[in-house]
């Protein structure tokens, strides 16, 4: 970059170029004003010559008119005899005498003198003729004046002064066309000098000003790349073969490599190909094709405003220049990325921290339960994988169920392992075992990595905890098997017909007490899910009521209904993610932001009835029927032939879910089904109502076995 345009660049004005330049406006100002003076001076004076020729021509022929006119009012005075028109005689003389001054005065040449005084001569000589005329005729010598109109000298001097006067009048003509030629040629060749002055000081300047224009435009460059390859950012063009324009700024360059301009943007941004690559480019191309400003916009929000390339996340802004280039702003905003991984993953250890804090007895019951699991099925694999059938059915409902338990204490890992497992178990149930990828030697079930995975939760809780939260028992002061034994002894010695009867009014007393010791309220275990239901909503950007539960209280035997307790998990998830909307579409039907899910529980001389009901938009009966026909469980004719109440019940069906694809809250189709297996472990039933835009209830009719009512 040349010196001056480092002072330019740095704000300080090149005077020599603005003193120049502003000469040079001076000289073509006053080289303009000057052409335009003398066009108008030009004009004016052609105008009056104009003027003057129109009155010289006009006074030529007024001193013809006026002298044939005296000649008629003597010839007329004559031929009539009537001496009054020697009066009109009189006034037109000295109007002839005016012109011939008139036209001296016009046109001063010694020619045109020389002919008005040969034109006064003969009409002085005409004049003393025709004054001797009207002088025989007031004496009535009417012949005489006649004869003397006619005669020669009359005649001959008539004759010469009309000659003369054509004579003049043809000079007059011949002087003023001489002259309108001069000024004419005289104001074209200014013109052209003008003309060709101001072309050559416009010439002059315009080059000027385009080299000025030139090294500005220079110098913007250098500073638009100097600020681009300073912005951390990466910019560069593509064409419509979507072919990377040589211009781009050096941060392209830290992103992609030294190698970018005419490499394929699709090929930068998706090196590995594939259908995200073609999908890519053909989506730059629709946007390149298309002229609606709104469907430009429409296909802008669906391309990629994220990838992960070359070890680097980046973030993606996109430009429509023209139809035949578009433009790419890149960042990369991977230590950000990094950083809010690295928050998030804070937020989910402490989170699931202070949920252990609330949970703790739940918390070490179900991790006892999962391990034992975990070594069961290690047991029963023995290094071969289950077939297809029953036992993988039954394998993917625990895995569900431990699943969406072990997300609702807010578990960090453990959910996200389990659900890599369900995906191989997904693919088993359809008779691809060997597609199944999930980690751990290509076993279905890989208990030892998902050991390893359930180990780093318990480390989130010993590094926060201590490692003594883990090894604390329940706070009890016996455990429950030895309560479960008590209870057991106690019920053999009532049903004994030898104890006293007034024994056995003690017995069932202290067997009550002992039943209370171990049991669970139902409401404290449902009330554990109100925090999971507001996690879930959080999630899916929905609001929620904080979970109500009413009614009776019932203690229940948690060796009996921990499982259908745990299996309720995917009532409430199922409540949240299909049923309550989002804030907007529930105002669009009348209904408050925020939704409801509501727990009943009510004693029956049978058992108890537990309610869950949920005020969304109620179940999808057509998609549900599309669904069904989908898995080929029914054919068309047998949905046709189901009512409503049917319909409804096959929610609980293996493999059946309205979710449009799966994720780790929902689509896998198994929660219900692991739902209807823990109830009819119990022996008791299932019914669900629902109705459009009102809601859904699933009601729980469970027997009175193992549980209390206080």
């Amino acid at each position: 970059m040349s010196s001056n345009a480092k002072d330019n660049v740095q704000g300080r004005p090149d005077t020599s170029t603005r003193s120049w330049f502003a000469v040079s406006i001076a000289i073509t100002v006053l080289l303009v004003g000057f052409l335009l003076w003398h066009l108008v001076y030009s004009y004016q004076l052609m105008v009056s010559f104009r003027e003057r020729e129109f009155v010289i021509e006009r006074s030529s022929w007024q001193l013809l008119l006026y002298a044939e006119s005296m000649q008629m009012y003597a010839l007329v005075a004559t031929t009539s005899g009537d001496i009054n028109w020697e009066r009109n005689y009189l006034e037109t003389r000295p109007q002839l005498e005016n012109v011939l001054q008139k036209i001296q005065e016009l046109m001063p040449s010694q020619e045109v003198e020389k002919i008005v005084e040969e034109i006064n001569e003969h009409l002085t000589v005409i004049n003393e003729l025709e004054e001797e005329v009207f002088s025989l005729l007031k004496r009535g010598e009417k012949r005489e004046a006649y004869n003397l109109l006619s005669g020669w000298e009359y005649t001959k001097n008539r004759m010469d002064f009309s000659d003369r006067t054509r004579d003049l009048t043809e000079l007059i003509q011949k002087r003023l066309q001489e002259r309108t030629a001069y000024d004419t040629t005289r104001l074209a060749v200014l013109l052209v000098l003008g003309g060709l002055g101001v072309l050559v000081l416009s010439w002059v300047v315009t080059l000027r000003i385009w080299r000025m224009q030139v090294r500005k435009k220079q110098e913007a460059e250098e500073n638009i790349s100097l600020l681009l390859n300073n912005s951390g950012q990466g910019f560069m063009l593509a064409d419509e073969n979507l072919l990377v324009d040589p211009n781009y700024s050096l941060e392209c360059e830290n992103i992609f490599g030294p190698r970018v301009a005419g490499n394929s943007l699709p090929d930068l941004l998706y090196p590995e190909g594939g259908y995200d690559r073609e999908h890519f480019a053909g989506s730059l191309r629709m946007l390149m094709q298309e002229e609606d400003d709104f469907i430009q916009d429409n296909i802008i929000s669906l391309l990629p405003e994220q990838l992960y390339v070359n070890h680097k996340y980046l973030k993606l802004q996109y430009r429509l220049i023209s139809s035949t280039q578009i433009m790419l702003i890149i960042t990369d905003i991977t230590e950000k990325v990094l950083l809010e991984k690295e928050i998030q993953e804070e937020h989910k250890r402490l989170s699931f921290v202070v949920s252990a804090l609330e949970n703790k007895n739940d918390l070490l019951e179900t991790l006892r339960e999962y391990e034992n699991f975990l070594e069961e099925s290690r047991k029963q694999q023995k290094g071969d994988k289950p077939s297809t059938g029953p036992e993988i059915d039954q394998l993917f409902r625990k895995v569900h169920t431990f699943k969406g338990v072990f997300m609702q204490y807010e578990m960090p890992y453990t959910p996200e392992a389990l659900h890599s497992v369900e995906q191989g178990l997904a693919e088993a149930a359809r008779g691809r075992v060997e597609a199944c990828s999930t980690p751990g030697s290509g076993e279905l079930l890989p208990g030892q990595w998902l050991l390893q995975v359930l180990s780093r939760d318990k480390q989130v809780l010993v590094d926060s905890l201590g490692k003594g939260f883990l090894d604390s028992a329940r706070e009890v002061s016996v455990s429950e098997d030895s309560l479960a034994g008590m209870e057991s002894k106690a019920q053999e010695l009532l049903e004994s017909h030898a104890v006293p009867e007034q024994v056995q009014q003690g017995l069932s007393q202290l067997l009550y007490s002992l039943k209370k010791l171990r049991y669970k309220s139902l409401q404290l275990s449902l009330g554990k899910y109100a925090r999971f239901v507001q996690q879930m909503a959080d999630r899916s950007g929905k609001l929620l009521h904080p979970l109500h539960i009413q009614g009776d209280d019932i203690y229940f035997d948690p060796r009996v209904f921990n499982p259908f307790i745990k299996s309720l998990v995917h009532v409430f998830r199922n409540a949240v993610a299909h049923g309550i909307e989002d804030p907007e579409e529930r105002l669009e039907k009348g209904k408050p932001e925020s939704g409801q899910i509501q727990c009943r529980i009510e004693n029956t001389p049978e058992g108890f009835v537990l309610s869950i009901s949920d005020d969304g938009s109620g179940v999808d009966l057509e998609g549900l029927r599309e669904k069904l026909r989908e898995s080929g469980a029914y054919s068309l004719e047998e949905l046709g032939l189901m009512d409503e109440k049917e319909l409804l019940m096959q929610i609980f069906t293996p493999g059946v879910s309205t979710a449009a694809e799966a994720d780790k809250c929902r689509g896998r189709g198994v929660g219900m089904d692991a739902v209807s297996a823990a109830v009819e472990a119990l022996g008791g039933s299932i019914e669900v109502k629902s109705a459009a835009d009102l809601g859904t209830e699933v009601v729980f009719y469970l027997p009175g076995q193992g549980f209390l009512k206080i």
